[in-house]
């Protein structure tokens, strides 16, 4: 008989067994742990101690000898004007904003760093460093911030180099026990509004533009940043004056505080100045004010030890405004007064050489030369109102700009001028149309206004012939109206970011299929290069008060608002980049832009969405075709209306013995549209078209 077999199927699972109860904490553990409990209780509440954030700095700071000519510990008697600055820095200081315009290799960085550790060990809290654009940020990263803490141990032992992906450190943001740092930059408006910090540390302030999402000056928008802390907050900016007088951010900040100055005394009669370029001899010494005695430059080590800043404005107590240029540079660390001198010598006369020098040296904005002020312009109008263009006046554009309530559009019409290529410019009418950018019924008042004829003194009626209309905000609403309103030539334009682009781009089609194809009957856009329009707008604007009334290229009617002589002279050209910067804060460059748009529409050649008879193409006129425009719109049996040619008649119709009578002015013929652009299109094709 067999043994019967196991019983088939898994074996049961043994049965979990309980975890081991927690051994109880020895006496002395439990003892440990309650200490260090009451010292963080106890560290929370503690106050940091009253420590300079250069007192820091000269204990702890360590210079890298990839980043610095003298590696090593922290002196600040090394550079003593720097002292002040670092002292205004502390939060026991009083001060909310601190503005520092100066010269290169002084001590608006170096400063910027001190702090972002004296923050980060003694004072911790949140903080926002803003560089010019993101690469820049990425570089003061790698190249500042992370040598600065592995070579100074207080900090090193405050944030942990964690290279993992989900780290809370990274090149955009630092966390550290107390608080955060965020590296942005001032090209994004949504990189400066996102966060709101105790700190807020603005590097290189004149290289920031103007900010594109609607929220305009960057450096305002930053500093708002930190209004919720109130009296404990901390605003630091600091940069070369890199633009031109009336366009440079840093200076407006210097403007706006105490305007401190550094005043040295002099070895030989101990009277205190400040150093100034004209003081300087081609020897390399400096020339006393007081006594007359050279100084050499040896003795500028003792002077700045002995030095002090005096403000020029002391009642503004929250802002501190220093101003140093590389005149103070200490002995070792920068240029001597000999290679300033220099310098300056070879930079002669060149515009661009001088700005250079003026503003990574001496600390100042440049002011170049030329440009027209708003009340010489003023002076030029000729005794023509506006809507009634002059005899010269043969052919007009509009172009308009938008803004949030209104649209601004200005008429401008062309003559013939010395050359067929080069017409003279009448300012015809300057237009506001009330309303919002995204109402339809704002356009078609525009689309009314634009359809008035207006009347040359020979009867002649004029209306524009194309119309550019700025689209660079409320983009789909300006597409839609142009859209619209093609067949009377309305035409979308943007103005392009390089400084090289061409007067105006062909058209670039902005409407898609379903499929993301271009649509062959889509509308289209073209691109202006402003500063290329603006140089030969504004040139020939600035040689207008030099110019007799036959000569000039603009001519202005007696009727324009006074906005508009302060806007149309509210830019200056900056010498070293070529570009055009806006020096009138208060004044509005509306009549700037809309210039551009209509010199630039005029030598339009080429749009698939408009008709032929549109495309004006200015800039290829021949001398025989503005003769047979100016002899169809200017007959040459001269004005009927004028007071000479009536006087003329009475005379005749006396002396046959006739009673002379005032009849009504006479119809004046319908004009041959085909004459007012010649060799475009042939008679008949006008009939396709409802142009006027």
């Amino acid at each position: 008989m067999s043994t019967p077999g196991p019983a088939s199927g898994p074996a049961p699972a043994p049965a979990p067994q309980a975890a081991p109860a927690p051994r109880p904490a020895s006496p002395r553990a439990q003892r440990q742990a309650r200490q260090a409990w009451l010292r963080g209780w106890a560290a929370g509440w503690h106050l940091p101690d009253r420590l300079s954030v250069w007192e820091w700095a000269d204990a702890h700071r360590v210079l890298v000898k990839e980043t610095s000519k003298e590696p090593g510990r922290w002196k600040t008697d090394r550079n003593p004007p720097a002292r002040a600055i670092m002292e205004s820095l502390s939060p026991h200081s009083g001060a909310e904003i601190i503005t520092v315009v100066a010269g290169v290799q002084t001590v608006k960085t170096e400063s910027l760093n001190n702090l972002v550790g004296y923050i980060i060990d003694h004072d911790p809290g949140p903080l926002i460093v803003c560089q010019p654009t993101q690469e820049l940020g990425n570089a003061w990263k790698l190249m500042r911030f992370d040598p600065l803490i592995e070579t100074t141990p207080a900090l090193a032992r405050r944030i942990k180099q964690n290279k993992r992906r989900e780290s809370a450190n990274t090149l955009g943001r630092v966390k550290y026990p107390g608080g955060w740092m965020i590296i942005s930059h001032a090209a994004s408006a949504s990189s400066l509004g996102m966060y709101s910090a105790r700190y807020v540390l603005a590097d290189e302030v004149d290289s920031y533009e103007e900010l594109k999402g609607g929220e305009g000056d960057p450096l305002m928008t930053l500093r708002r940043r930190a209004d919720s802390f109130g009296r404990q907050r901390k605003i630091y900016q600091c940069s070369s004056p890199k633009k031109i007088l009336g366009a440079s951010l840093i200076w407006r900040e210097y403007l706006q505080g105490d305007q401190r100055e550094y005043y040295v005394p002099c070895p030989h009669c101990d009277a205190y100045q400040v150093l100034e370029l004209d003081g300087i001899l081609p020897t390399g010494e400096y020339l006393c004010q007081a006594c007359g005695i050279p100084i050499p430059h040896g003795a500028k080590t003792d002077m700045l030890a002995r030095g002090e800043w005096r403000a020029r404005f002391p009642e503004r107590v929250t802002h501190h405004s220093y101003r140093l240029p590389s005149l103070y540079t200490p002995l070792g660390l920068g240029r001597t007064w000999a290679e300033l001198h220099a310098e300056r010598a070879a930079a002669g006369d060149d515009p661009a050489l001088i700005k250079a020098f003026v503003s990574t040296s001496l600390a100042i904005p440049y002011e170049p030369p030329g440009g027209i002020a708003a009340t010489d312009l003023e002076k030029c109008v000729e005794p023509w109102p506006m809507r009634q263009p002059p005899a010269g006046c043969l052919a007009l554009v509009a172009a308009t700009d938008v803004q949030a309530n209104r649209l601004e559009t200005l008429i401008l019409g062309f003559g013939r001028g010395p050359s067929p290529k080069h017409p003279r410019l009448y300012l015809v009418d300057y237009h506001v149309t009330h309303g919002s950018p995204v109402a339809p019924e704002t356009y078609a008042d525009l689309a009314d206004y634009l359809d008035r004829p207006m009347l040359n003194p020979y009867g002649q009626e004029l209306r524009p012939l194309l119309h550019a209309i700025d689209s660079g905000n409320w983009t789909q609403e300006v597409y839609g109206a142009c859209h619209q309103y093609a067949l009377h030539g309305w035409v979308p334009v943007k103005g392009a970011s390089h400084r090289q682009a061409a007067l105006i781009s062909p058209a670039k089609p902005h409407d898609l299929n379903w499929r993301g194809a271009w649509l062959k009957a889509g509308g289209a856009h073209h691109l202006i290069g402003t500063d290329t329009a603006k140089d030969t707008l504004l040139d020939r604007l600035a040689m207008t008060p030099s110019q007799s009334e036959s000569e000039r290229w603009w001519h202005l009617p007696n009727d324009l608002p006074p906005s508009w002589f302060s806007g149309i002279t509210s830019e200056r050209r900056d010498p070293e980049t070529g570009r055009w910067e806006k020096t009138a804060a208060s004044a509005r460059n509306e009549p700037i832009d809309t210039a551009v748009y209509a010199w630039a529409i005029a030598h339009l050649t080429h749009n698939p969405r408009l008709p032929r008879v549109r495309r004006l193409a200015i800039g290829t006129w021949s001398a025989r075709e503005w003769d047979a425009l100016h002899q169809r719109l200017c007959p040459t049996q001269g004005d009927l209306f004028a007071p000479e040619a009536i006087s003329t008649a009475a005379a005749s119709l006396a002396s046959q013995g006739e009673t002379p009578s005032h009849p009504a002015p006479p119809t004046p013929p319908a004009p041959d549209l085909t004459a007012v652009i010649p060799r475009v299109v042939s008679k008949g094709a006008w009939k396709k078209y409802d142009v006027l």
